[in-house]
């Protein structure tokens, strides 16, 4: 492919939108299905007009009914027409709530489907930014805007539950991985891909009901911290229920004969109730407080569940052990559904009267309920695990299938850093993206110099970005990319902290000793402890893995001269460890590190051209930059405010 066709398809601002699956491009997926709920909207809503309509006439033939027996006594005709009018009733407003349920699940679709539309035309208002991850001490996530406002997280998160979240920034606050579970990762993204209205159905159920995860799990916290009256599972307390029940019963059938008095299943049944009462009242107010909160959580998450238990094309997007455990907890989750809703219905006090003195309900109940906790809540953690990872697949694979341009990168086993990828290009811009050629060596260092605004800066994010995808099995913006396994640590957001009287210069010190510590042997690549949130995370780990730092300018906070020594003794420093590294900087003279007998720094740069108007490239040669651009841009600058006069311009 030549340069020039190269970067004229890279230009295309529609081509983000072309796409696969089923053969349409998302953008016509979306459309065409965001027009189709609309019309099933607006017909549900003339539907439920009908229904009211219904309701209205239904009921009022019943009103009449009962009128007429007033006037004309109670007969059989008349009694039949209230009958079969109030059975209309109810039964028309079962039909307009399952109709209302309907108008729900098709306005949480069409949300969907708008968020998505207004994805691919450059809108995230709709989308999560995961602000909550930030750590600026993380070896690379803050440089790289991996979270916060237009970040890679809320161009990729779609996720339901607290839990998916949670999975996804940890994925990719990572990159060390093994190549098959990278592999696994990409095979998973892949088929959910292809599985477009699964996909919808299941972010749009829980667009209509989020989950919160850390609520449910602060819930079972509580169940299991319940102090539980373990009487009730007594085989002795089991067969004396079952002696009372069948002493009242015979009692009733006893003094329906005349054989005894009525009165002793009368007090019988009065005593039972009452003790059964005391019994059962103080562990019944427990179970409601604790699992009345948890009864509305899972009633969100059986949604989920339920959807991956009927999908059997899923063989990869959910793992053979997840999908176990997600179709065994649909019969889990249905027993202790049933089991909160007899709970519910203790409210009814006639009801509770009857079942509790004839059938001693709530001792049942809570042995129900003793049951389920013993057989089904160690596994409840497991399932909500289950739905995070895929919420967090599912994530990524809406991504994958928004972004068709970008290319599954090739992995390999090296053990040496590799780096080589062909028209490389940083995922947030789509318009008019210039994309480069770059390749790295094992322990070699290139030097980038260029102008302001050349993009330097958003060249070496693209290197860490697609890296980033990369070990997550994610596809690459790129024509073609191969890399191998490494830690990757960043330099280039530096900012000082007045409130713990932390200088700029001294936090670029902290930085770079933090740095230091992370590619040295003894360090193991581990951030300092106490330091950062993510000093326990899987980029810190294999002390024999190679390392890629990224350093945007190297001791800003100080002068020409003194930073130019400092940079030089800093890189010198470092070559003598495992790392490769990307140095961004203004200074030309640290370029002329290049004529080291060691051959193991090279120089590229972003050029410019100078006339009556600057023009970028944004293409990356080798090379020193020969043109700068501030004195430039500072003379336009201030012939164009009028405060020099012509003769001084």
């Amino acid at each position: 492919m030549t340069e020039t066709n190269r970067q004229s398809s890279f230009r295309d601002d529609r081509s983000h939108v072309t796409g696969e699956a089923d053969g349409r491009t998302s953008a016509e997926y979306y459309a065409e299905r965001c027009g189709r709920v609309t019309d099933d909207i607006a017909r549900l809503k003339r539907r439920n007009r009908w229904f009211v309509m219904g309701e209205i006439l239904t009921f009022s033939l019943f009103i009449l009914s009962v009128v007429a027996m007033t006037r004309w006594g109670v007969t059989l005709w008349w009694s039949a027409c209230a009958f079969f009018w109030m059975a209309a009733y109810v039964l028309t407003r079962h039909c307009d709530a399952r109709n209302e349920e309907a108008v729900a699940v098709f306005r949480s679709l069409k949300r969907y489907f708008e968020r998505e539309t207004g994805y691919l035309n450059g809108d995230l208002s709709g989308f999560d930014n995961g602000e909550r991850y930030i750590d600026a001490n993380h070896p690379f996530t803050f440089d790289l805007d991996i979270f916060g406002e237009n970040s890679l997280f809320q161009r990729m998160n779609r996720t339901v539950t607290n839990g998916g979240a949670d999975e996804l920034a940890r994925r990719l606050s990572s990159v060390i991985r093994s190549r098959d579970e990278i592999e696994r990762m990409a095979e998973a993204v892949e088929e959910l891909k292809c599985q477009r209205e699964f996909r919808a159905s299941f972010v749009a159920a829980g667009i209509r009901r989020p989950i919160d995860t850390k609520t449910i799990l602060h819930r079972l916290d509580a169940v299991r911290n319940m102090p539980l009256a373990h009487r009730f599972d007594s085989p002795l307390v089991l067969l004396a229920s079952w002696v009372a029940i069948a002493g009242l019963w015979i009692c009733v059938l006893l003094a329906s004969f005349s054989v005894i008095s009525v009165r002793v299943p009368i007090g019988w049944g009065v005593v039972q109730f009452f003790v059964v009462l005391m019994m059962c009242s103080g562990e019944l107010r427990a179970i409601g407080k604790t699992a009345g909160v948890l009864h509305r959580e899972f009633g969100a998450l059986m949604l989920p569940v339920r959807m991956v238990a009927a999908n059997d094309r899923l063989s990869v997007g959910v793992n053979r052990d997840d999908r176990q455990l997600l179709t065994g907890a649909v019969d889990s989750m249905n027993r202790f559904d049933r089991l909160l809703s007899a709970l519910d219905r203790r409210g009814n006090v006639l009801g509770l009267m009857l079942l509790d003195t004839f059938l001693l309900s709530d001792v049942f109940l809570i042995r129900r309920y003793h049951r389920w906790l013993h057989r089904h809540l160690h596994e409840t953690t497991g399932w909500l695990d289950a739905v995070a990872r895929l919420d967090a697949r599912i994530s990524a694979a809406t991504f994958c299938d928004n972004e068709p341009r970008s290319v599954k990168a090739t992995v390999t086993a090296d053990k040496h850093l590799r780096y080589d990828a062909c028209g490389l290009w940083h995922p947030f811009i789509r318009k008019n993206a210039v994309p480069n050629d770059f390749s790295l060596t094992h322990r070699h260092y290139y030097i980038v110099t260029g102008a302001n605004m050349a993009g330097k800066s958003t060249f070496l994010r693209t290197l860490g970005i697609n890296y980033v995808l990369a070990m997550n099995g994610l596809p690459v913006f790129a024509e073609s990319m191969i890399v191998s396994p490494f830690r990757l640590f960043t330099g280039m957001r530096t900012s000082d902290d007045l409130a713990h009287g932390i200088s700029y210069f001294n936090a670029e010190l902290l930085r770079l000793q933090h740095l230091l510590r992370f590619v040295s042997d003894t360090g193991c690549g581990r951030m300092p402890a106490g330091e950062t949130s993510a000093a326990d995370d899987a980029n810190a780990m294999d002390r024999e893995m190679p390392a890629l730092i990224i350093l945007d300018e190297i001791l800003k906070g100080t002068n020409s001269l003194d930073k130019l020594n400092g940079s030089r003794l800093f890189l010198r420093s470092v070559a003598r460890t495992a790392a490769t590294g990307v140095i961004a900087t203004h200074d030309l003279e640290l370029s002329k590190m290049a004529d080291d007998p060691s051959n193991r720094y090279h120089n590229h740069c972003f050029e410019i051209e100078l006339s009556s108007r600057i023009t970028y490239s944004y293409r990356i040669t080798e090379g020193v930059a020969r043109n700068q651009n501030a004195t430039f841009l500072l003379r336009d600058m201030i012939r164009r405010s009028g405060v020099l006069p012509s003769s001084a311009q």
